[in-house]
C-alpha cells in the first residue's frame, strides 16, 4: 500500500511540473501576442486602431489568466 502510494505521489508530482512547463510557456507566448498588440496600437495613427489593439491586448492576457487559473484548481483536484 505504502509503494502504490508513492507511486501515485511521484506521478502527480510529474504531472503537476508538466501543468506548470505547459503554463509557462503558455504565458511567455501571451506576452509575446501582447507586447506585438502595443507595438501595432503605438504603430497605429488611427485612435480606434489604437484603441482596439489595446483592448485586445487586455482580452487576451484576461483570458489566459482564466485559463491558467482554471487548470490550477484542475490540477489541485486531480492531484488530491
Amino acid at each position: 500500500m505504502i509503494l502504490i502510494r508513492k507511486r501515485r505521489d511521484v506521478g502527480s508530482a510529474l504531472l503537476w511540473c508538466k501543468m506548470l512547463a505547459a503554463l509557462s510557456v503558455i504565458a511567455k507566448q501571451t506576452a509575446l501576442i501582447c507586447n506585438a498588440c502595443r507595438t501595432a496600437s503605438e504603430k497605429s495613427e488611427n485612435a480606434g486602431t489604437k484603441r482596439n489593439f489595446v483592448q485586445l491586448a487586455k482580452d487576451i492576457a484576461n483570458g489566459t489568466a482564466t485559463v491558467v487559473q482554471a487548470v490550477k484548481v484542475f490540477m489541485y483536484y486531480v492531484i488530491h
